[in-house]
């Protein structure tokens, strides 16, 4: 074989992986990646560049390099791990070989609902493995037959982007989660070989929700690369604050929460119970220093080492959102816990409160 036959059929062979290779999160140069974790930073106009003061900037960390870094391509553009990984729902449009449902109760165009669960995300897989892409941008992504483009509605505010790998045997597992958060599929492929190997997935597509208690429920996924990650799901009726009434007891700590605080009846921090949770009012990612007005993501992290958990969602710490549904995805990881934790500047404040609740620095122990 001569080299250029050889070059030509070489370059072929890996067009063809990329298209009909695995389902999987995809890294920033668009290769395979266990999990990801996207922070886009809110519009500053006081920022040190022109991607920050425009609100496309983003910090970006995976399972191969667990520390924030600064890209510098910017979030509406293409080429970058976001645009990666929806690319193969674009790519598999009405495909028997794949499933795929996109969610969001802030769908693309100016649609709203406040019946479904406050949860926005997407799912993609095929018959050995896929992704689950959990967000907290409204209108995103466009609809299945379109292509990648960012909302110019989601550049004001920060927001936060989970993607995880996972083996095809975890999607129905994904799905009894999506039935309890009720999410608002607006665009989906369900192959009937799929429907049959999944059938929670398939039900979620079919406008199906939990109709009895528990009403809301956890379990633990296994990444493709083997990390294991902690899924709480609420349906409306669980009628209690996701971090404090669960979350932060189930993990047995304390919580600063990152949540939408602009809408009605904010949560203040709550420190009633054993396990404190403390809305976070100032924080910096990377270099960037912003107050939580500024920011739409919907994130945890335990305030000690010896536990070192972070979970990031889409639901926020207000009195009307007790009664939506939806969830949050966590793991425990020391790198990441480190980066998060580090994040939070300032915390609200309880009314009665010791030295340590007040200052970060003393519960986290940095």
């Amino acid at each position: 074989m001569s080299p250029t036959v050889f070059l030509s059929f070489a370059i072929a062979l890996q067009l063809f992986y990329n298209i009909h290779g695995e389902i999987s999160c995809k890294n920033m140069a668009g290769k395979p990646v266990d999990w990801f974790i996207v922070y886009k930073l809110p519009r500053l106009h006081h920022g040190q560049d022109e991607q920050v003061r425009e609100g496309i900037a983003f910090y970006y960390m995976d399972s191969e390099s667990p520390a924030w870094s600064r890209s510098k391509t910017p979030i509406n553009a293409t080429g970058h791990a976001v645009e990666h990984t929806l690319r193969q729902i674009y790519t598999h449009d009405k495909s028997k070989e794949v499933m795929y449902a996109l969610y969001n109760d802030e769908k693309p165009g100016k649609e709203t609902s406040f019946t479904y669960g406050h949860t926005k995300g997407d799912v993609c897989f095929d018959k050995s493995s896929g992704f689950w892409l959990v967000h907290s941008v409204p209108h995103l992504p466009p609809w299945a037959n379109e292509s990648y483009a960012y909302p110019h509605t989601g550049r004001m505010y920060g927001q936060t982007f989970l993607c995880v790998t996972y083996n095809y045997d975890q999607l129905n597992l994904i799905g009894k989660q999506m039935m309890y958060n009720m999410p608002w599929v607006y665009d989906f492929n369900m192959p009937d070989s799929f429907a049959k190997t999944s059938p929670q997935m398939a039900l979620v597509l079919q406008n199906k929700h939990v109709k009895q208690q528990p009403w809301n429920n956890s379990v633990v996924l296994q990444s493709k690369g083997s990390q294991k990650f902690l899924s709480f799901a609420k349906y409306r009726k669980f009628d209690a604050d996701l971090y404090d009434a669960w979350v932060a007891p189930y993990l047995g700590s304390p919580l600063y929460v990152e949540s939408w605080q602009n809408g009605k009846g904010p949560t203040p921090s709550n420190c009633s119970g054993q396990y404190k949770v403390f809305n976070i009012k100032e924080l910096k990612v990377g270099t960037v220093a912003f107050d939580e007005p500024h920011d739409h993501a919907k994130w945890c992290v335990t305030t000690h080492t010896a536990i070192p958990v972070v979970c990031i969602g889409d639901i926020n710490r207000q009195d009307s959102q007790k009664q939506r549904s939806g969830g949050t995805v966590c793991l425990q990881h020391t790198a990441v816990w480190k980066a998060f934790s580090s994040s939070v500047i300032r915390v609200e404040k309880c009314q009665t409160l010791t030295r340590s609740d007040q200052d970060p620095q003393a519960l986290t122990g940095l």
